[in-house]
């Protein structure tokens, strides 16, 4: 009986060894905040214990990802229970609102010192996008960690309506309008970048057209906080009693993501049934006009095993059940019109990485592929417009094309990289208007619908737009003025003496200023560790294909 226990026990450690030793076991952090310091411990251990000399390239995104988690959470620690936990931080955050303190203005001197106002689209990176079809000079944007902001003034001024929420780096990932109410919009809440270590609240409303917003108490926030998607039933016919709304959860610490329901404007929730998937993460969500529901979802740490499903009579359905989009990372949806829809898809061929296009024409019965020479990268976007026949696809260029045979695929950057939202406005005049959020702001396309590579671009940035997502900052101070060095995520590198000036494009990241000699300062570009003197710069350390941003 003891050697039996003995075998049962050692085979027990052999196995937590073995969980713990791999590049992913840190990912355990996310569903024990309260084990941080053991955790972090002992994947410390593990890099320098496996790697003692280089870090191999495989690894790299793994461990990349451990440092950002782990860098972001550092400053946010605090004690639950005698135990160190970022718990505590994450809990404050969702009750900051219904604080006393917070209410009232902010009395708080604080001055936008910049970069506010760039002839270049470099002001940051915009989520979503939505157009008011009233108020053709509105538009309603949201940036990640930064709030929502709305256009005034056709697009000179710029404004934050969301800040009297008191939630640090609020996020709308998805917002929409009530087709029976044009004044109420519906957003969920998340980082659209990240999916850990981000806030949300929810499910945030607007009665006033987007000017103030207050969060959705019928939905639990307090439980599930942060919401990939949320849409409205296209079906709807003028309903009495409130519009059909789904919302698809962001659950990296608990468990599987989730489907909710409402059938009152959002008033009350309930567990809508799932398909059973293990460790799933959905990604989007969409209705057709035969009530059919579509959702995809991926793995968390595989690149091969992403589902496509399809809700049809009660029961669900399995898209790919006859390997019809073989294996792949994920799917993303385009609006459904019609018995027309199509899916972008992040797949293998010959085990090399690829990107295709499918269509359906009968409402995802059956599946024709239309396009596989797309690249893989992130973002991943698709979007049909009926009016124009085009199809748009955002990765970090814009890709679009006709589905009639008559175009090729044209490539085109709209005024700066990586395509977050499409916001189709319509036809005028045989162009058709079209909005694009990227990482750098708000993109106006006109393109000529008779040749499609005929495309008029439009800054819609303006004044005013601080969204930038700064990672670090140096200061220094000397006799001639003050040295402001910083690096923002999406957005460059910038320096300012007075005047912002962008030194670098790309990801920028943590910088200083030395303490000695102002004219000499670091910074991060992407791959690069930079120094420089105010009229050059020079790379003193570059880590190949991977990137330093998040890290100190």
């Amino acid at each position: 009986m003891k050697r039996a226990i003995l075998i049962i026990l050692g085979l027990l450690f052999m196995h937590c060894a073995t969980a713990q030793n791999d590049d992913y076991s840190w990912t355990s952090l996310i569903h024990n905040p309260a084990s941080y310091d053991s955790i972090c411990n002992a994947y410390d251990s593990y890099i320098l214990t496996t790697y003692p000399d280089s870090i191999p390239e495989s690894a790299l995104p793994a461990i990349k990802r451990y440092y950002r988690y782990k860098y972001f959470w550092n400053n946010r620690l605090g004690l639950e229970d005698g135990e160190v936990s970022y718990s505590p931080y994450n809990k404050a955050v969702l009750n900051i609102m219904d604080d006393p303190a917070c209410e009232g203005n902010d009395n708080s001197d604080w001055e936008l010192l910049g970069p506010s106002s760039y002839h270049i689209q470099w002001l940051g990176l915009v989520q979503e996008v939505l157009y008011d079809p009233i108020n053709p000079d509105r538009i309603i944007i949201s940036c990640d960690r930064g709030g929502i902001w709305v256009k005034q003034d056709s697009g000179k001024t710029w404004h934050n309506v969301t800040d009297d929420l008191h939630l640090p780096a609020l996020c709308a990932s998805e917002i929409i309008r009530n087709p029976f109410d044009h004044d109420h919009l519906i957003a969920s809440t998340s980082s659209g970048v990240l999916s850990n270590g981000d806030y949300g609240v929810g499910i945030i409303e607007s009665f006033d057209n987007g000017d103030s917003w207050t969060v959705m108490e019928g939905f639990s926030y307090q439980a599930t906080s942060l919401i990939r998607r949320v849409i409205a039933d296209p079906n709807d016919n003028n309903p009495g009693n409130g519009i059909t709304l789904y919302a698809i959860t962001n659950e990296p610490g608990n468990g599987n993501d989730k489907i909710y329901i409402s059938e009152n404007s959002g008033i009350d929730w309930t567990l809508f049934p799932g398909p059973s998937l293990q460790d799933v993460h959905l990604i989007d969500i969409e209705i057709d006009n035969q009530e059919n529901i579509f959702v995809s979802s991926k793995s968390r740490w595989s690149e091969r095993e992403g589902k496509f499903y399809k809700y049809q009579a009660g029961q669900w359905i399995d898209c790919n059940v006859d390997t019809t989009f073989g294996e792949f990372k994920r799917i993303r949806i385009s609006t459904p019109t019609a018995d027309k829809m199509y899916v972008l898809c992040d797949g293998f061929i010959n085990d090399q990485k690829n990107r295709r296009i499918y269509k359906t024409e009968d409402n995802g019965t059956s599946w024709s592929i239309i396009n596989d020479t797309l690249p893989v990268t992130d973002p991943c976007e698709i979007e049909y417009s009926p009016e124009s026949n085009i199809i748009y696809i955002g990765g970090v260029f814009l890709w679009i094309f006709k589905d009639d045979n008559t175009s090729t695929l044209i490539r085109r950057n709209p005024l700066h990289v990586d395509i977050r939202d499409f916001n189709i406005i319509g036809l005028q005049s045989g162009e058709e208007n079209v909005l694009i959020g990227t990482d750098g702001g708000l993109t106006l396309a006109d393109i000529n619908v008779n040749d499609i590579s005929d495309i008029t671009w439009h800054n819609l940035n303006g004044n005013h737009l601080p969204i930038g997502d700064f990672l670090g900052i140096g200061i220094g101070n000397d006799i001639q003025g003050t040295t402001i060095v910083g690096g923002t995520v999406h957005c460059g590198s910038w320096k300012s003496e007075n005047n912002w000036e962008r030194i670098l494009e790309g990801d920028g990241g943590d910088s200083e200023v030395n303490w000695l000699d102002n004219d000499i300062f670091y910074y991060q570009a992407n791959q690069w560790m930079k120094t420089s003197t105010q009229s050059s710069g020079s790379s003193f350390y570059s880590n190949g294909n991977d990137w330093f941003i998040g890290m100190k």
